[in-house]
């Protein structure tokens, strides 16, 4: 995957002292699609049943948008149709994946932009941290490792499925972004500004294809 880099609406209710938080699905309206310049772009967009589908072929794009969650987890359901071949996550132009899903934090005064210094005239948001969440590679469930494409520790990687994992269809996901920050970049988690869906296959090429459904900030058990 070459560096490059991507941005929801108001989705969520935070509980209030003793009072329980509904899980609220991501809406699938505002959500745009980001290429990287002289790279064939992944085609990434929805089917009528809300399922987002990702197919890239020798290519790579993001499909983004603003977020202002008021919860610290995010749910949904996965799976990979074609997994490809396997990479290492951990090496620049070896790690492609079926699929990843990318939290964007607001850029404070210890982080500059995640985008590089031309991120404004490339209309990138002001974004400073990432955490993202993969479906690929080879490393088992939790491994997490700075992102190599991003500078002064500005991103880690969650590995939750290996490519192998393929082969066991949909899968559900809850992730409790807030606690993850907090363990990996030191401090107290702002609230995400942007989420991303990533397909990429332009380093090693061939097909990869994945779906996504039910997004949402919150536990869906909770779901009133």
């Amino acid at each position: 995957m070459r560096r490059v880099f991507p941005s929801l609406s108001i989705l969520a209710a935070l509980a209030m002292a003793g009072v329980s938080t509904t899980a609220f699905a991501i809406e699938r309206d505002g959500w745009r699609l980001l290429g990287v310049p002289g790279v064939k772009e992944s085609a990434i967009g929805w089917q009528d049943d809300d399922t987002m589908e990702v197919i890239s072929d020798s290519s790579v794009a993001f499909y983004y948008r603003e977020v202002m969650p008021e919860t610290q987890t995010l749910s949904w359901r996965w799976r990979v149709m074609d997994a490809g071949v396997q990479t290492d996550l951990r090496t620049p132009g070896e790690d492609d994946r079926p699929v990843a899903l990318h939290l964007w934090f607001p850029k404070d005064d210890e982080s500059g932009s995640l985008f590089g210094w031309a991120a404004s005239l490339l209309g990138y948001p002001p974004v400073g941290r990432a955490i993202t969440y993969v479906w690929g590679g080879t490393e088992p469930r939790g491994t997490a490792f700075i992102n190599p494409h991003l500078a002064d520790s500005q991103g880690m990687i969650i590995v939750l499925r290996t490519t192998a994992a393929s082969e066991d269809g949909w899968a559900e996901e809850t992730v409790d972004f807030a606690a993850d920050y907090e363990r990996y970049f030191g401090g107290p988690s702002p609230k995400p500004s942007h989420i991303a869906i990533s397909g990429d296959s332009d380093d090693l090429g061939g097909l990869r294809s994945a779906r996504i459904s039910d997004l949402r900030f919150g536990d869906p058990d909770q779901e009133q």
